[in-house]
């Protein structure tokens, strides 16, 4: 169930929505799993969410604003065969940002935000895990004859704490990033580089570029490549029973090539993708203990679909992808 209302006029905007989510569930354990948990309790969920934001225009050019979000869920799950498992989560989000034009060609956004985490289970695995998210961003983009620059820096303030003593309660990322998107009849290309200094995983340089050709009207060729960094969670590290303070970051490399098709009213989409991880962070069973693995691959096809028909706007997606542990060869 979902709601919300909007108002305003041309200077003015305020939106605000609610939505209630409950599940009956079922047992989500097989009754000849390995592993002693199961419970035939059935496993329900329920989310509660609520969200408002609200905008003002200064001018044509000039406009600040005010974000909101928090939403309240648990799931029940089998963690033991007579045990009530429940995990529960909650999470707060605030923003403001102001959004101004500084001259014919410079545009600037001011964004700060915080968010807050808590994770609490009872049952089997009992435990609680609660974060702090500050986070500062200011962006500058730049309209040329020879296409769009980006440039901005960023801070991040990361705090955790929990039951237990943590080795690292708080981090703190220092960010610079730039990029460029140009097109020059029927060829486009973009790139970007970030730079992150990570006060708990040291220095950390990324970057990606693509370009796509415009074969005719109705077919779009595609082609992109670009490197990326994962540090783990707080959750990752340091949630009782399941976090591993000795988990790495994860480093992937990835490219893609594609092919874009507009019918008009219609539009098909198909990617080719391979992305290879080293420390990849996943779970190991029985105890879904975080750990890493040293190196993975993922490869796989994606196909899209997006069309108005009648008055209505219909699109959807469909994944295959091959997940491989590339030391055993075996599927993730």
């Amino acid at each position: 169930m979902h709601g919300g209302v909007t108002a305003g006029n041309d200077h003015t905007g305020l939106s605000v929505n609610a939505g209630y989510l409950d599940s009956g569930g079922f047992s989500a354990a097989n009754a000849d799993e390995p592993f002693g948990s199961f419970n035939p309790d059935k496993d329900n969920h329920r989310n509660r969410n609520f969200s408002a934001s609200l905008v003002h225009r200064f001018g044509p050019d000039q406009e600040a604003g005010l974000n909101a979000y928090y939403t309240d869920g648990f799931t029940r799950f089998d963690g033991g065969p007579s045990t009530d498992d429940i995990t529960r989560q909650r999470i707060g989000v605030f923003s403001a940002y102001t959004k101004n034009k500084i001259t014919d060609v410079w545009s600037s956004l001011l964004k700060i935000g915080v968010a807050q985490d808590q994770v609490s289970t009872v049952g089997s695995f009992p435990g609680v895990l609660s974060s702090r998210q500050s986070q500062v961003t200011w962006q500058n983009d730049f309209q040329t004859n020879v296409g769009t620059f980006i440039g901005g820096i960023e801070y991040l303030r990361q705090q955790a704490r929990g039951h237990n003593d943590f080795e690292e309660t708080e981090r703190n990322i220092w960010s610079g990033f730039a990029g460029y998107t140009g097109e020059f009849g029927r060829h486009i290309v973009q790139a970007s580089l970030r730079y992150d200094n990570n006060s708990q995983f040291g220095d950390q340089v990324t970057g990606s570029a693509g370009y796509a050709f415009r074969l005719t009207d109705v077919v779009r060729l595609r082609a992109s490549l670009g490197t990326a960094f994962h540090a783990p969670t707080f959750y990752d590290l340091y949630f009782p029973f399941i976090g591993n303070p000795d988990v790495k970051p994860e480093r992937s490399r990835s490219w893609e090539l594609g092919t874009d098709f507009n019918l008009g009213a219609q539009r098909i989409g198909v990617t080719y993708f391979e992305n290879r991880i080293r420390d990849l962070i996943v779970l190991r069973p029985p105890t879904f203990t975080a750990f890493n693995v040293d190196e993975a691959r993922i490869r796989g096809l994606e196909l899209s679909y997006r069309a108005e028909i009648a008055g209505f706007d219909v699109a959807g997606n469909l994944t295959w992808q091959d997940p491989e542990n590339s030391d055993t060869h075996k599927q993730l």
